[in-house]
């Protein structure tokens, strides 16, 4: 049998989106159960897509200086946001960091998976197109075909 989980990656949805308040929720109380078991370090990650977010058509046309500035706006606002959901995990010195990055959900999920030799993904699910349905529900289904580890799917009530 392995031993218990030492590097949980903990894929934060959008914050934004009144669909994964439920989900946000339960991942950060899953999360915190987690955080119990000795020698356990949470990587909680934050997607987003800077296409989605300003649309496709707008970025060819962006001149590359504005591009970065974009990127890196997005970027420090959802950092900021997941600093925000992780206060607990820090004022209960709960090992863990924050990393975020842009681009496709599943492609960065299933990348950092392997790039921190994780040992467990957790992730949430809400009901509103599927049981196994977060971000999208093709995120969810790569996800958990490609996941180097275990992945846990929280749904929420």
């Amino acid at each position: 049998m392995k031993p218990a989980y030492q590097k949980v990656l903990v894929a934060v949805p959008p914050p934004n989106h009144e669909l994964y308040a439920k989900p946000l929720d339960a991942i950060r109380r899953a999360a915190a159960s987690l955080s119990m078991l000795p020698g356990l370090h949470l990587n909680f990650l934050g997607v987003f897509s800077v296409a989605e977010e300003l649309g496709s058509g707008g970025l060819n046309l962006m001149p590359p200086e504005i591009l970065e500035r974009e990127l890196a706006l997005h970027k420090e606002t959802h950092r900021k946001s997941i600093e925000e959901y992780t206060k607990w995990f820090a004022g209960n010195s709960i090992s863990h960091s924050i990393h975020v990055d842009n681009g496709d959900p599943a492609d960065i999920v299933l990348k950092y998976a392997k790039e921190w030799d994780t040992d467990l993904i957790l992730m949430g699910a809400h009901h509103e197109h599927g049981m196994f349905d977060i971000f999208t529900s093709n995120v969810a289904k790569s996800i958990l075909k490609h996941a180097p580890c275990d992945v846990m799917m929280i749904a929420s009530k």
